[in-house]
């Protein structure tokens, strides 16, 4: 299984983190939800694509 990352970017004073996995290099796929809670129905899923898509999924954004 490939490492999952947690990272965070400034956008317009908001931080938004989120988790990435997969090669850089490869296409990116940004999973969205609707719920902060529902982030987590995508655990299942980013194992079996990681290794040929590059995964970012958005967690929960905070304001700074």
């Amino acid at each position: 299984m490939r490492k999952v990352s947690f990272r965070k970017a400034d956008v317009e004073g908001f931080n938004i983190f989120y988790r990435e996995a997969g090669p850089t290099d490869a296409q990116t796929l940004l999973l969205l939800h609707g719920f902060p809670s529902a982030s987590h129905m995508f655990g299942d899923l980013v194992p079996r694509l990681a290794d040929r898509l590059h995964l970012r999924r958005l967690l929960q954004e905070k304001r700074t």
